[in-house]
């Protein structure tokens, strides 16, 4: 691809041109001048322009960052030539908009170009993505570092393998640890809640089983002790002790039922407003009295309470009679009589809603005392509190009764002590028998059924399986990725390494003899004479330059190759280099610029001289 000229309304470019020619162009410029507005125009053209959300780095919106100066409506025209043809490419906007209107025609006409659409046409023309193409062919004073991304590992392996771009290493291998990680990693996971269920579900079906078993033996206890018991009770000696036994069972049933009732007087009275109350007479003395009190309170509140309006108009009328004594003495002393009713009248009212207001919550104090709502209902909540208390005494009277009824019962002594005896202890197992069978058979039911819990832990197996078999599965394929990635790096990596280091050599003037790249595309240097690679990070800021520079314009060599290669873009890249460095960069240039179009913009002077032009 050749580009031939620009024109643009964009920043600080108004209604500018450039024209450029196949090769090397320096285009030379002081700073601020609009260098690297003419490359960011070159990539929105080709590439769209890019939305940048928040403001991490500073970085704002192309449409802000380049909206024109005067205000005026932002666009962009490039003429190339491409696969043999002119093309026309442009882009434009509205006012303050991003230039997302597009168009690519051939030169002189309005035919489009067949497969260049606003997202795709400059992958297209140049053959790689636009962040390939920014970490190898365009190239600033800030930008000349390049770090190893997804985007650029899949351009390496599409150019190693001739194929279609698929996944990068990086995201293929972060994808499987990703799916490594949900079947189990560090205890979490799907496979380890699925051990865990599996635990649970063994463990209740354990417990059915030793539950099952024990309610079998409680069983067989239960019907030997039923065989007993009833033999026992069918002897008749011992009438008279189940009678005896019966009568008492009965009698500490009552109790119970009494203690029962009391228990739930005592909750009744503790909770109501009259629980401090005194004794029965005094207390219907006392409801009496506060219903007296109560009513006098509601007669006092009832009354209607002196207007306001009697002490504002007296003092009205005291404010105008002073006010017309200004005119006339005689008017005065009316005016001082009627001030001093209007206050002592002020003083009244005041005194009678402070009594009201007194009145008032000495009567809802009353009221709350007996938690009722009306006064004439204190005799009747005291009544029915006294009655309680009443009921409360005369069950604990009879309770006590029963225990002393149940204590003599328990003295008589049975003809057969000892069979009562037995069928008595025969009673106590049968009800201890009936008891824990009834408990098993409760646990047995909250623990579900067997069966469902055994076709539960099939299922929970299959799926378990299932899971080992993906995470086995995951594993080769993690461990095949590996071995291609290898692979793709012993392709690649050498190849890049030596260009690199073809590069690097004529730009440093033969001194260093060897350079290696790791995966990440940081690099080890040996200088001519040394026995020992240092990283590159020990040597001074022009070498890595000259090394950062080498590194793009090898990646360029071997990721955009063929008869059309993209065009190189350094905006002021070379202006940390010495004369010397300079001279040797620019010498290389040249002979590169007879393959591919280079575009140099520079602040300085320095690169027109030294090639003449």
């Amino acid at each position: 691809m050749i580009i031939r000229s620009m024109r643009a309304n964009f920043g600080a470019l108004s209604d500018a041109a450039l024209e450029l020619e196949p090769g090397l162009n320096v285009i030379e410029a002081p700073n601020e001048s609009g260098k690297s507005t003419w490359c960011a125009l070159l990539r929105v053209l080709l590439y769209g322009p890019e939305n940048v959300r928040g403001t991490a780095g500073g970085r704002r919106p192309d449409r802000e960052r380049y909206a024109p100066w005067d205000g005026s409506p932002m666009w962009g025209r490039m003429e190339l030539t491409w696969q043999g043809r002119e093309i026309t490419l442009s882009r434009s906007a509205a006012p303050g908009g991003a230039m997302r209107a597009f168009s690519a025609v051939y030169a002189g006409t309005s035919r489009s170009v067949t497969g260049l659409s606003d997202t795709d046409a400059g992958e297209r023309l140049t053959g790689m993505s636009l962040e390939v193409f920014r970490r190898t062919a365009f190239i600033g004073p800030a930008g000349l570092p390049v770090a190893q991304t997804p985007a650029l590992e899949k351009h390496i392996a599409q150019t190693i393998a001739s194929g279609e771009e698929g996944l990068a290493y990086s995201e293929a291998a972060a994808r499987l640890r990703a799916w490594q990680r949900q079947c189990a990693y560090r205890g979490q996971g799907k496979l380890p809640e699925l051990e865990g269920e599996m635990k649970k579900v063994r463990a209740r079906l354990a417990e059915i089983d030793a539950v099952s078993a024990r309610l079998e033996e409680t069983e067989l206890s239960l019907q030997e002790a039923s065989a007993r018991h009833d033999a026992l009770r069918g002897a008749d000696t011992q009438t008279q002790t189940l009678h005896q036994q019966r009568e008492l069972l009965e009698l500490e049933g009552e109790i119970l039922r009494r203690e029962s009732e009391a228990e739930a007087l005592r909750a009744s009275l503790r909770e109501s407003p009259l629980r401090d109350a005194p004794p029965d007479e005094a207390l219907f003395a006392a409801a009496e009295a506060d219903e007296r009190r109560a009513a006098r309170l509601r007669r006092e509140l009832s009354r209607q309470p002196a207007s306001r309006w009697t002490w504002i108009t007296v003092l009205a009328a005291a404010v105008l009679l002073c006010a017309a004594g200004l005119v006339s003495r005689l008017f005065f002393i009316p005016g001082g009589a009627c001030l001093l009713a209007g206050a002592v009248l002020f003083l009244h009212a005041r005194r009678q809603d402070l009594r009201r207001r007194e009145f008032a919550r000495e009567l809802a104090a009353l009221l709350d005392r007996y938690g009722v709502s009306n006064p004439k209902q204190f005799r009747t909540a005291a009544q029915s509190y006294a009655e309680r208390r009443g009921e409360l005494a005369s069950l604990a009277a009879a309770a006590e009764e029963l225990r002393a009824a149940a204590r003599q019962l328990s003295k008589q002594k049975s003809p057969e002590n000892d069979n009562a005896r037995a069928l008595t202890e025969a009673q106590e197992t049968l009800k201890t028998l009936w008891i824990r069978r009834a408990r098993l058979q409760e646990r047995l039911a909250a623990l579900g059924g067997a069966d469902a819990l055994r076709e539960q832990l099939g299922r929970l197996s299959d799926e378990h399986t299932r899971l080992e078999a993906r995470r086995s599965a995951l594993e080769m394929a993690a461990e095949e990725l590996t071995a291609a990635d290898e692979e793709m790096n012993a392709l690649f990596a050498p190849a890049l390494s030596r260009r690199t280091q073809e590069i690097f050599s004529r730009l440093t003037g033969e001194r260093y003899e060897e350079l290696s790249l790791s995966r990440e595309l940081t690099a080890s240097l040996r200088r001519s004479g040394e026995g020992v690679a240092h990283p590159d990070l020990l040597v001074s800021r022009g070498t890595r330059d000259q090394l950062y520079l080498a590194l793009r314009l090898a990646l360029c060599a071997m990721t955009s190759p063929g008869e059309e290669p993209c065009p190189i873009v350094l905006d002021d890249a070379l202006v940390t280099f010495d004369d010397e460095r300079l001279g040797l960069a620019l010498d290389y240039l040249r002979e590169l610029s007879q393959q591919r179009q280079i575009l140099l913009f520079t602040c300085q002077s320095r690169e027109r001289r030294y090639l003449g032009i």
